[in-house]
């Protein structure tokens, strides 16, 4: 094997891992838990199809948890943040829980509208990795989101970070 082909598979590997990210920031709100009531929040396993077909119960719990401000019950169904804790994808990659209403799908204007055609999702996310031995020293002061960007069906996340430096 030469070192062309070596390369050509580590970055095919970092593909198939950037994909699977993207496929499970696009599920974020789609919790396998159920809830105390007995409504279970469906669709992190369902097929494109299935999830449309319910979307109008599902699109209602997860309505339902954001009027209630319950970030907690949201964080739950956080796919990307299990996949990077369990090193399913973005491995040394970190991320914070979302404690502010889902940022998409959205209508355009200030605040957070959502198309009831599609769940309420945390697909806007900030994600970072430090060097071996210095994951300590990015200290994150700032994390939510943009609520009045109006231009798009997505509301943007800033963060601000400390970056504490090694001693040489």
């Amino acid at each position: 094997s030469t070192s062309k082909d070596k390369k050509k598979g580590k970055r095919d590997k970092m593909k198939r891992g950037i994909s699977k990210a993207v496929v499970s920031a696009r599920k974020l709100t789609s919790p396998s838990h159920s809830s105390n009531d007995g409504n279970d929040v469906a669709g992190a396993t369902a097929s494109k199809e299935e999830r449309g077909k319910d979307n109008g119960s599902h699109f209602a719990r997860a309505k339902e948890l954001v009027d209630a401000e319950d970030w907690k019950a949201l964080n739950e169904g956080d796919e990307l943040a299990r996949a990077l804790e369990k090193k399913d994808c973005l491995v040394g990659f970190e991320t914070l829980p979302c404690n502010w209403p889902p940022t998409f799908k959205v209508a355009r204007g200030e605040g957070y509208q959502y198309n009831e055609k599609r769940t309420p999702s945390y697909t806007d996310r900030i994600l970072w990795k430090s060097a071996h031995g210095m994951e300590d020293n990015v200290v994150p002061f700032l994390y939510e989101p943009c609520p009045d960007f109006i231009t798009s069906d997505h509301k943007p996340i800033r963060g601000g970070y400390v970056v504490k430096m090694k001693n040489a």
